[in-house]
């Protein structure tokens, strides 16, 4: 018997007890049936009243000493799953009927003769305290059990120590799966697992999961499995399975066990949740200080020790974009914006599992659909980086294929006070992979002479060049509370295409152009001389590096008093 059976009362023990005075008059072969209760009936068809497992003590009167009665009896017993019959001796005959000896025995239904002198009661007495007895066994060893296993939980020994400890308490093989099929933690028992039956196992679990609710169990080839979700949030984040030969059934103790495990395995998911979202916050924190060039530059510089961040070694700041479809970016739904909150929770996981994979030490902190990451690239050069750039945008189209993902990349610097530099570097080069239709990273230092020089430009020369080139469509749009500098910017990103500025505005074409035209009507312009269009260009980078610095305060009075408001 194997460890997840647990010990019940059988017939046999009923007929290994001399003070019951038992005798087996008929079906042997049943002698190992189970008890689960007693029953006592006159009735000829007590069955409603049964349940299977009974041990039913009857004195015959109701069979009448008629034998086609009494056969139909005993196979109405059988197939309701009895586990036993007692029959009162001396009563109504000396001994059980021949006729109802003969039909027990074709059922392999024991047919027990009760002695006279044996009261029911002792019988169900002593049936109902030994069921007793064992329930208490199993209650006990089922607390001994949670105990162990909570104390696995509370001391921290991981998911190893767990699934090996479910292993040898219920003498089954345990595997614990991620939520992508991937086996976090195996121990055998019986059964050998390799990594192509785990694999079916796992395909077992998804089929199944995908047509409804799960089987409490499920047999696959010679395996017997059953499965437990371990849930948070109503997403599920790992599976456990229990594999055991197929000839095997889950008992109910290892039913008990199991779920338990489950639900410790979902409170230790809780918690490193609840403890990695604490550290998260306290490293995006850090990172937003920095960005914003504000708290004390030592103290930083010690907060990013902790995080194997050398300040003094070179550092290069990334900023990944994901678009959303339009329908999520304009839904105000709250349901809507939740799930938005959790993909982007889940791009910045993949983010940094995969720069952590790759050996880079990160900070990072996520805002509005985009994510900022300082890094410690080491000696890795740009060819490698870019390379880093498409092993994040695999995992991310993994994970979501219909996210539109580009990124940008600062140059390399040293010491905390160049990070608000650098993240405006990285935003601009991720405007250019986006304005390009790039779904990888852009570099800062393979922009264009003119981007790279107008990122050194005094706050002073940048309003003056925005104001000077783009302010008068400003002041119309405040005034009229319409969109051309908007509508000029993505016309530009999308290299003057009317029919691709349109989809990303959703207006119409002629919209568009009617547009473009008022433009060139209150600029004097043609939107088809290069050197305006490069004019018009470095006035709207002039916005973007004075919204990324934080420090528009308005523009220059030389400039005629526009004071540009931040692009989308």
């Amino acid at each position: 018997m194997s460890a997840h059976q647990r010990p019940r009362l059988t017939v046999q023990d009923l007929l290994n007890e001399p003070d019951l005075g038992l005798t087996l008059v008929a079906g042997r072969r049943g002698c190992a049936r189970q008890v689960g209760g007693v029953h006592i009936s006159e009735m000829p068809d007590p069955t409603p009243w049964l349940a299977p497992r009974d041990v039913l003590l009857t004195t015959g009167l109701s069979l009448k000493n008629d034998p086609g009665l009494q056969g139909e009896f005993i196979r109405r017993l059988s197939d309701a799953g009895i586990a036993a019959v007692g029959y009162a001796a001396g009563i109504t005959e000396e001994g059980a009927p021949a006729s109802l000896r003969e039909a027990a025995e074709a059922a392999g239904l024991p047919l027990l003769e009760v002695g006279y002198h044996i009261p029911f009661r002792m019988i169900t007495s002593y049936i109902f305290t030994s069921l007793l007895s064992t329930d208490i066994h199993r209650l006990r060893r089922s607390l001994s059990v949670q105990n162990h296993l909570l104390s696995l939980l509370v001391e921290e020994k991981g998911a190893d120590h767990l699934v090996s400890s479910l292993s040898m308490l219920l003498a089954a093989t345990i595997v614990l799966y991620d939520a992508n099929g991937a086996v976090v933690s195996l121990a055998p028992h019986h059964v050998r697992i390799d990594s192509a039956q785990a694999d079916h196992i796992w395909q077992a679990y998804y089929d199944a999961s995908h047509l409804g609710e799960l089987p409490r169990e499920m047999a696959i080839d010679d395996l017997r499995l059953v499965f437990r979700e371990v849930r948070s949030h109503g997403r599920m984040h790992r599976v456990l399975a229990l594999a055991m030969p197929a000839r095997e059934h889950l008992a109910d103790f290892a039913d008990i066990v199991l779920t338990y495990a489950q639900k410790l395995l979902s409170l230790d998911l809780l918690r490193s949740r609840d403890s990695e979202l604490l550290q998260r916050k306290l490293r995006a924190d850090l990172l937003d200080e920095l960005m914003a060039g504000t708290g004390d530059r030592d103290e930083q510089a010690r907060r990013l020790r902790a995080h194997q961040i050398d300040v003094d070694r070179p550092l290069r700041v990334l900023l990944m974009e994901a678009e959303r479809p339009p329908d999520s970016r304009s839904s105000r739904d709250i349901k809507a914006e939740e799930q938005a909150e959790e993909a982007r929770a889940e791009l910045q996981d993949v983010i940094e599992v995969t720069l952590a994979d790759q050996g880079y030490p990160t900070v990072a902190l996520s805002r509005g659909d985009a994510i900022i990451v300082l890094l410690q690239p080491g000696r890795s050069g740009d060819e490698q980086l870019r390379s880093m750039g498409l092993l994040i945008r695999k995992s991310i189209e993994g994970l979501s294929p219909e996210v539109r993902l580009c990124g940008g990349l600062s140059d390399a610097f040293t010491g905390v006070q160049a990070v608000p530099r650098a993240c405006a570097q990285a935003r601009e080069a991720a405007r250019l992979a986006r304005g390009s239709g790039l779904r990888t990273i852009a570099l800062f230092n393979e922009l264009g002479p003119s981007i790279r020089a107008l990122e050194n430009q005094s706050r002073e020369q940048l309003e003056l060049f925005y104001a000077t080139t783009v302010g008068t469509l400003q002041e119309h749009d405040d005034a009229h509370h319409d969109e051309l500098v908007r509508s000029l910017m993505i016309f530009l990103e999308e290299q003057r295409s009317v029919g691709r500025a349109a989809k990303r505005l959703y207006v119409h074409q002629n919209t568009m152009r009617y547009r473009l035209k008022k433009i060139e009507s209150l600029l004097g312009i043609r939107l088809g001389d290069t050197e305006t269009l490069v004019d018009l260009f470095l006035g709207l980078r002039s916005h973007a590096i004075l919204t990324d610095r934080g420090r528009i305060a308005g523009s220059s009075p030389n400039a005629g008093g526009v004071t540009p408001r931040p692009l989308p």
